[in-house]
């Protein structure tokens, strides 16, 4: 074979490998698109806010309970 014809069938190859590579890439940014587009569906922001501020009360009145029960238990042992 000549040097010619094995620089070719090299650059044949090796342009193989980058259009592969290059579709590989692609699916992988396709299905992370997808992923990407399924999870905005599943939460929206605004309410994931609400439901997250409504937890947040939720939550300062039950310490405050527990801090008063506390103080009901401590004066109960006394």
């Amino acid at each position: 074979m000549s040097e010619t014809a094995v620089l070719t069938l090299v650059g044949i190859l090796w342009g193989v490998i980058q259009l592969l590579a290059a579709g590989i890439l692609a699916w992988i940014a396709s299905e992370l698109r997808l992923i990407r587009k399924d999870l905005e569906e599943k939460v929206d922001k605004s309410a994931c806010s609400e439901d997250m501020c409504r937890h947040y009360d939720e939550i300062q009145k039950i310490w405050k309970k527990t801090n008063e029960n506390h103080e009901r238990i401590i004066k109960l042992e006394k």
